[in-house]
C-alpha cells in the first residue's frame, strides 16, 4: 500500500488532513504548470460499522457535481470537505475517491492513516486504452487511404472522444466517398460505442484529421475491450 501523502499523478498530490464525524477534508495540491478541473462526484465512503455511503455534500458544493466542478491553479492547493452519513470513522474503512479529470483511488485507513490501495489514474488509462486502439491496413489500401495517430482521448469516466488522421495514398485521392467508423467494444467482444465521420471523394484533399463525436459509455472505460477504426463506403 501506498501512503496517500505520497501519491502523484502528473503533479497532482493528495492529503487527508482530517477525519473526524462525519466529515473528511481531503487536500488536492496541484504542482503542476497547468489548471486542473475536477469534481468529486460518484466518491463513495464503505465503512466497517454502516456500510457503502453515497457523496451525502461537500464544501465548496461545486465539488459534488462533475458537471461544474473546481478550477485548481498551477502550484496551488484546495481543501475540499466531504460528507458521508458515517456513525464513527474507523481504521479498515474505505473510501472510493472519484477525482474527475485526475485519477480513481481506493484508499483504506490503517492506524490513522489513509493509504492508496488501488490506483487508476487518467495516464494509466490512457496508455491502456492506446494498447486497445486497432485499425485494418488491407481494409484502408482498397480505399486509398490510410489511417494514422489514432487516438482516444479520456474526456471522464465514462465517456471519451477519438481523433485520427485521414491520408490519401495515391495523387488520384481515395477510390470511394467514404465514412471512418469508430466501434467500442467491451472485454466480451461486446459493441458498447459507435461513432463515424463521412467524407465525399471529391471534398477531401488528400489529408485531414478527423474529430470525432463524444462517446457516451454506459459502463466505466476500465471495462473497454478494444478500440477499432476502419472505412466504409458511402
Amino acid at each position: 500500500m501506498q501512503n496517500l501523502k505520497d501519491f502523484d499523478s502528473s503533479g497532482i498530490a493528495l492529503d487527508i488532513v482530517e477525519d473526524h464525524n462525519r466529515n473528511i477534508i481531503l487536500r488536492i495540491f496541484n504542482n503542476s504548470n497547468a489548471n486542473i478541473h475536477t469534481a468529486l462526484e460518484g466518491s463513495r465512503y464503505i465503512s466497517i460499522i454502516n456500510g457503502i455511503l453515497s457523496l451525502d455534500d461537500t464544501n465548496p458544493i461545486d465539488m459534488e457535481y462533475s458537471s461544474i466542478g473546481q478550477t485548481i491553479l498551477p502550484k496551488s492547493f484546495m481543501n475540499v470537505q466531504m460528507s458521508f452519513k458515517i456513525t464513527k470513522i474507523m481504521d479498515s474503512d474505505r473510501i472510493e475517491l472519484h477525482l474527475n479529470n485526475v485519477a480513481d483511488l481506493i484508499l483504506k485507513r490503517n492506524n490513522g492513516t489513509w493509504f492508496v490501495v488501488e490506483n487508476n489514474d487518467k495516464k494509466h488509462l490512457s496508455e491502456s486504452l492506446d494498447s486497445k486502439i486497432e485499425h485494418l491496413d488491407a481494409l484502408e489500401e482498397k480505399f486509398g487511404i490510410s489511417l494514422q495517430n489514432l487516438t482516444v482521448n479520456i474526456l471522464d469516466q465514462n465517456s471519451i472522444k477519438p481523433y485520427c488522421e485521414v491520408l490519401s495514398t495515391s495523387n488520384k485521392g481515395p477510390v470511394f466517398s467514404f465514412s471512418i467508423e469508430v466501434g467500442i467494444y467491451n472485454k466480451t467482444n461486446k459493441i458498447i460505442g459507435f461513432t463515424s465521420l463521412s467524407k465525399s471523394k471529391e471534398d477531401f484533399l488528400g489529408f485531414e484529421i478527423f474529430s470525432f463525436s463524444k462517446i457516451n459509455l454506459e459502463v466505466p472505460i476500465e471495462e473497454i475491450g478494444k478500440i477499432i477504426f476502419y472505412p466504409v463506403k458511402r
